[in-house]
């Protein structure tokens, strides 16, 4: 998966454009079809290098690029191959790039990421709870239905946590949020 910038605007790099799109659209579905499966059986290596091939294209110029390598590695949240173990922090800050992104398909698989791992490994959000908790006030509030939505269920996310799942500080950002939060809901 090449994902950097593209040079010249030749029908060659046209077709590179698409090509990469495809292979991603192509990737993204096996994924979602069978994640565990293919965490299972694939060579630890072929997830080693498509962890960081898929974090580099969350930096493409290319909105359909960005979409499609952040759902990809989304779906990897359930089964958690050791490699975006090991590029977790690669990971959050993709996230964290592509939070203000201009594309709502985006913002939204953002969202869908961070209920993901909070959801399945709150361990990796806990350090980064109040920010987070910062951009789900403001992603609850953003003016895109789809964005708001998924959103929201990071409220609903954090509140049906089994006990020990999460901390004091934790639950005093959320308190904190309360007050911004509810008007919002509401």
């Amino acid at each position: 998966l090449h994902c950097g910038q593209v040079g010249n605007t030749n029908s060659d790099d046209s077709i590179g454009q698409y090509a990469g799109i495809g292979a991603l659209l192509a990737l993204r579905k096996l994924l979602e079809d069978i994640p565990n499966r293919l965490s299972a059986e694939a060579p630890s290596t072929s997830f080693h290098d498509l962890v960081p091939a898929l974090l580099t294209c969350l930096q493409s110029p290319i909105q359909q690029r960005r979409k499609e390598a952040l759902a990809c590695l989304n779906v990897f949240i359930f089964p958690m191959p050791g490699s975006l173990v090991a590029h977790m922090d690669g990971y959050l800050g993709g996230l964290s790039a592509l939070a203000s992104d201009e594309s709502s398909e985006i913002r939204k698989l953002v969202c869908q990421g961070i209920v993901s791992l909070l959801s399945e490994r709150t361990e990796y959000v806990k350090p980064h709870f109040a920010s987070i908790v910062t951009f789900m006030l403001r992603a609850t509030a953003d003016t895109e239905p789809d964005v708001a939505l998924e959103a929201c269920e990071f409220w609903l996310t954090f509140a049906s946590l089994n006990e020990g799942s999460y901390d004091d500080e934790m639950m005093g950002c959320v308190a904190q949020s309360l007050p911004q939060l509810l008007p919002v809901l509401l």
